[in-house]
Parts: structure tokens; C-alpha cells; sequence
């Protein structure tokens, strides 16, 4: 059976790209903008809040508790 990734660093770059560093090394550059939304993602829109996002448990989560899996990170 095949370990889940887990997160383990996120820099936040230029807009709404992040670098994620997965628990096995692999870094990858993501454009996260396609994933704001309405709803409990539309918040992530104030850039200011986007950066408030952080990992807790492997996810990356941000305070109104809208997560991410880091499974589907890993996979683009």
C-alpha cells in the first residue's frame, strides 16, 4: 500500500503561487487560483488571507477551515 503525501513547507510566491514541499522532498509550483471559489474558498480572493493558510497535519488549512488535500496537490 502506497503512503499518502503529506505537506510539509508552503512558500507563497508571486499572486496566488505556492511552492509545496511534499514529506518525500518533491517541490512543486502550483497556480492555486483556479481552486478559489464562492463559497468557504471565495475567501482565499483577499490575498492578504490567502497567505494566512498554513499546514496542520500534512493539509494546508486556512482559519475559516477550508483545507486542501495534498493528495490532489501532489497529483497535478
Amino acid at each position: 500500500m502506497n503512503k499518502l503525501p503529506s505537506i510539509v513547507r508552503i512558500d507563497y510566491l508571486v499572486s496566488y503561487t505556492i511552492k509545496v514541499t511534499f514529506d518525500n522532498n518533491l517541490e512543486k509550483l502550483i497556480d492555486y487560483a483556479p481552486f478559489i471559489k464562492n463559497g468557504v474558498s471565495g475567501a482565499l480572493r483577499d490575498s492578504s488571507y490567502f497567505r494566512q493558510g498554513k499546514i496542520e497535519d500534512g493539509y494546508l488549512v486556512w482559519p475559516n477551515g477550508y483545507d486542501c488535500c495534498p493528495q490532489l496537490l501532489f497529483e497535478l
